[in-house]
């Protein structure tokens, strides 16, 4: 569905093809419109995006999805809160957790829990993708990514051919907000390069 909106929105604005970075889940939408729709792709950035999950870190994936569903967007914000920034960040930075806290209650609870099946669910159809991807791919995540590991992102690279990998040092999963100017360099040096290719 997030796929097919995409390629919506880039009919409505005609644009013929482009070059896409998704955070998160998405990273997932944006493998999964290069595998529906690579004639309009010319490149993308996957962030701290999760990929195949060992059978226990599926099941915890799963049951928060459940757990957003029956309460809300506020059901396990806390936990949210401190595998998405490091603890010093959160001590030193306060009002601006407490605004990200406002961002994520303001969610609608349906398209809320909606959303976090497919993060939960959805890694299955991503994983060794058919047809392959063979777009120009840069593949970051964070040292401390307990949702979207190295690992994983090392994975996801292996699966796409030529992709490049960035693990960024002792940061998690919002390591874009912690340290921006790294992100921001990284795919700017990326998308340069495949401009001029």
């Amino acid at each position: 569905m997030f796929s097919e909106q995409l390629l919506g929105l880039m009919d409505e604005l005609a644009i013929d093809q482009c070059s896409i970075i998704g955070f998160s889940l998405g990273g997932m939408i944006n493998r999964r419109f290069a595998m529906d729709h690579p004639e309009r792709l010319r490149a993308m950035a996957i962030l701290n995006s999760p990929h195949e999950r060992e059978p226990e870190a599926q099941k915890l994936v799963e049951q928060r999805a459940l757990d957003s569903a029956a309460g809300g967007p506020g059901a396990t914000l806390d936990a949210t809160i401190e595998r998405w920034f490091t603890a010093d960040f959160i001590t030193h930075n306060p009002d601006f957790i407490t605004t990200v806290r406002g961002w994520v209650l303001a969610n609608d609870p349906e398209i809320y829990a909606l959303c976090r099946q497919v993060l939960a669910f959805g890694v299955v159809e991503l994983i060794r993708p058919d047809p392959p991807i063979t777009h120009p791919t840069l593949v970051i995540s964070c040292e401390n990514d307990s949702g979207s590991t190295p690992a994983m992102s090392q994975t996801i690279a292996s699966e796409i051919s030529g992709a490049q990998v960035i693990i960024v040092p002792q940061l998690q999963h919002m390591g874009l907000v912690e340290n921006a100017s790294f992100f921001i360099n990284a795919l700017a040096e990326f998308l340069e390069n495949e401009l001029q290719n």
